[in-house]
């Protein structure tokens, strides 16, 4: 029996009280316990170091905390006796400070409106102090107070150091707790991650995931943390001894020490030297430059040191990141200041991988909570032009046009006519509609000049007016690829307009729209369009297509010659069948080389490589296969060779990698850019396959093998007989397995020579295969 919802949600609520309020209680243990982990996390990398030369573990955990903690005492006993100097000249401080706040004072209030008023004031409060003395008379003597000595014993030398050694206990110990904590778990470091792990249970990839991840992301952030703040109080301190602020050392360790804490740290590390430079000097010169000096490295660390070395981000979201700081500095006082952000970083990493924690990912995470189209759909949605206009013109900038066009905005179209057959109302489809039509506008109004010549491809929307408008943005993408291309308003299909088109120049009309369950209409716009101009190609833009099995047998069954399921792909499959840009699709660029100009000659690299490229390349394509869990893996090398191996151990024969050899392969020898095909049989680089084995071929990508820059020997695939595609992560580990082929290679023999040129164009792309 499922609980009431209301139920669910208290009990949830009790269980949040109940972690909130153990935490506060138990922070007299769980605070050390905390600090020792993130020690331990800015520790463990010299360990793992020392372990890499072969130190036993002991004596290695032994070596970093011993000269951990005599770096700690040795900073903190040079600080404390900068401290103790700057006490000892606080009074003369003093009285510097009243000199200039009583200046200050006469500066303001010397002359004009503020000085009568003063006066006015000083003499009202005359007045009354003697009308007051006037009342109370011989009454006010009679009630005074009785002056009282105190005398104070002297402290015996115990009580003095009982009094001394007494605040001292309670750090000395905390540091002992953490010391010894800290001990253990550089020590029993992996055994403590497997107790973890079998006691979290559930998918053991999750959870290793989520470790790992946590384990760098708070490594990363706490080391460079470390470096930069030790920077900047070592760059301070010398800075304030050369405007001569006394207790320099003082001051730069302290701002150190308070850059760890978030918001608040960085603030008192600035404000501190200015006060003291405010104290020490009668003039107003050492506080100029004291704040010459803070400003400069606030802006250098904060602009360039941080970002540079953070890297993105540490993946909390700024106003998390505060709230989190309120928080723990609630629960733990100013440790909890400091713990805030590792502490915030662990949750947001669990709430990636962990489905139960998922709730913390959505609300700490600095990640995009919706997907491109649905933060464009739900701009449009609420009439928000100016935000839909600026996250367009920031996708334009990553992807360019017709990617803007393809990933985000004609599947923000796709959602609002998926919403129109649920539960949308009249008011948010015309904001959806006139807000598409406004971001067009813009977007048409950057367009060069107009052509000379008619259109070359027709643009025609089939039903509705979301039709309508992707097909005005595929129009408008063939135009910012060069060519000529004119949309037309869904109507123009039918069969009383149809008939008026003028087909004068056009070698291709694309029917654009989102229903995939319209085939007699579209048969029925193709009919037409065919019986006016039989020689045009006809391509259909099925933009809600996942479902489609085929598209050979899509392209037979509704009357076209080609279909496209995305924006990008309708694109590049118009230009291969426009004759023109055919041809320079099929003519591929040569690399020459970056101080000759020469192009190199990667075939002749290969050649002399020979020896060692079977075994290598063979393990590698093996070893691609398995990680990606693809049919097959292959290594193409630029001399018109290829090793191969196939998860079912079987060996092609030469021509099954042939028509890829000639077509895909060469685009990535040529660029060296890693591609990822996600169909194989919806790409226009793709020839006409003449092989029932290639047929099968669905999914490929290949990274680059880079000798070096400008020199590419060859490219890594993966091919699937399913169509996939592959997140940012896969690319780089696919990447990542190409460079170690190559530095294999390299590692096997020493580099060959290069002739003068060679074009790299000519050299084939066979496919040699060998055994597993």
């Amino acid at each position: 029996m499922q609980m009431p919802e209301a139920v669910q949600t208290s009990l949830k609520v009790a269980v949040v009280g109940l972690v909130v309020a153990g935490l506060y209680f138990g922070k007299e243990v769980l605070v050390p316990f905390a600090l020792a982990v993130l020690l331990g996390f800015v520790l463990d990398a010299p360990v793992s170091w020392l372990r890499r030369w072969r130190v036993s573990r002991g004596v290695a955990v032994a070596i970093v905390i011993s000269v951990a903690v005599l770096l700690a005492g040795t900073a903190t006993t040079l600080v404390l006796s900068q401290f103790s100097h700057v006490g000892e000249q606080l009074p003369r401080y003093q009285q510097t400070i009243r000199k200039k706040f009583r200046a200050m004072r006469e500066g303001v209030v010397g002359n004009g409106s503020l000085s009568s008023a003063a006066s006015v004031v000083d003499t009202v409060e005359r007045e009354v102090a003697a009308t007051t003395r006037a009342i109370a008379g011989p009454a006010a003597k009679k009630d005074e107070p009785l002056s009282v000595r105190v005398m104070v014993a002297e402290p015996t030398p115990m009580q003095a150091l009982r009094d001394r050694i007494a605040p001292m206990l309670g750090p000395l110990g905390t540091s002992s707790i953490v010391i010894v904590l800290l001990v253990f778990f550089l020590l029993d470091r992996q055994d403590l991650r497997d107790r973890l792990l079998r006691l979290v249970g559930g998918n053991l990839h999750l959870m290793t995931d989520a470790l790992g991840e946590s384990a760098r992301r708070v490594s990363r952030y706490l080391s460079m943390q470390v470096m930069i703040n030790a920077g900047y109080g070592v760059v301070l301190a010398g800075g304030l001894w050369a405007i001569g602020i006394p207790g320099a050392l003082f001051w730069g360790g302290l701002g150190a020490v308070l850059r760890f804490v978030p918001y608040v740290g960085p603030v008192a590390a600035s404000l501190c030297p200015l006060v003291v430079a405010f104290g020490v000097d009668p003039g107003w010169a050492m506080v100029g430059w004291t704040l010459a000096l803070v400003v400069l490295l606030e802006l250098v660390v904060n602009n360039v040191l941080e970002p540079w070395l953070f890297g993105a981000s540490t993946g909390v979201a700024p106003v998390a990141l505060l709230l989190s700081a309120i928080f723990w500095a609630a629960l733990w006082g100013p440790v909890g200041l400091i713990l805030a952000t590792p502490l915030t970083v662990c949750l947001v990493v669990m709430g990636r991988h962990l489905p139960a924690f998922h709730f913390l990912y959505l609300l700490l995470g600095s990640d995009p909570v919706f997907d491109r189209p649905t933060r464009l759909y739900q701009r449009l949605l609420a009439g928000n032009l100016a935000e839909a206009h600026e996250l367009a013109e920031q996708d334009i900038a990553a992807e360019g046009l017709t990617g803007f066009y393809s990933g985000m905005a004609v599947p923000a179209l796709g959602m609002a006519v998926s919403d129109r057959r649920r539960a949308s109302r009249a008011r948010h489809r015309h904001r959806v509609i006139t807000g598409a039509e406004s971001l067009l506008l813009q977007l048409r109004a950057e367009e060069s000049e107009p052509f000379a010549h008619g259109p070359q491809v027709l643009c025609i929307g089939l039903r509705w007016e979301a039709d309508g408008l992707s097909a005005d943005m595929l129009a408008h993408a063939l135009r910012h690829d060069g060519i000529h291309a004119q949309s037309l308003p869904p109507s123009s299909v039918s069969g009383g307009q149809v008939s008026t088109l003028d087909f004068d120049g056009v070698e291709a009309v694309c029917i654009v729209t989102y229903e995939t369950d319209e085939d007699d209409l579209i048969r029925e716009a193709c009919r037409r369009l065919r019986a006016l101009a039989p020689n045009v190609v006809v391509a259909l833009a099925l933009w809600d297509a996942d479902g489609l099995s085929s598209a050979a047998a899509s392209t037979q069954r509704l009357g076209v010659d080609l279909v496209a399921a995305t924006l990008t792909e309708a694109t590049q499959r118009i230009l291969a069948r426009l004759p023109a840009r055919a041809d320079a699709l099929d003519r591929a660029p040569t690399i020459p080389d970056a101080e000759t100009g020469a192009q190199t000659d990667t075939a002749e690299i290969c050649r002399q490589l020979n020896v060692h490229l079977p075994a290598l390349g063979r393990r590698a394509a093996q070893r691609a296969s398995e990680i990606f869990d693809t049919a097959q893996g292959v290594i193409f090398w630029s001399d018109g060779r290829s090793q191969q191996w196939r998860a079912d151990g079987a060996i092609e024969a030469p021509r099954t990698i042939d028509a890829l050899g000639h077509s895909l392969v060469r685009h990535v020898l040529d660029s060296g850019e890693t591609l990822v095909v996600p169909d194989l049989e919806r790409d226009p680089r793709v020839p006409t396959p003449t092989s029932a084995s290639v047929t099968a071929l669905k999914f490929m990508a290949a990274a680059p093998l880079i000798w070096e820059p400008g020199t590419t020997i060859g490219a890594l695939c993966i091919l699937d007989p399913v169509a996939r595609q592959l997140d940012r992560r896969e690319v780089r580990l696919l990447e990542a397995l190409a460079t170690d082929l190559v530095e294999q290679l390299r590692a096997a023999c020493p580099a060959p020579a290069q002739p003068d040129s060679a074009p790299m164009g000519d050299a084939p792309t066979g496919a040699v295969t060998a055994p597993a």
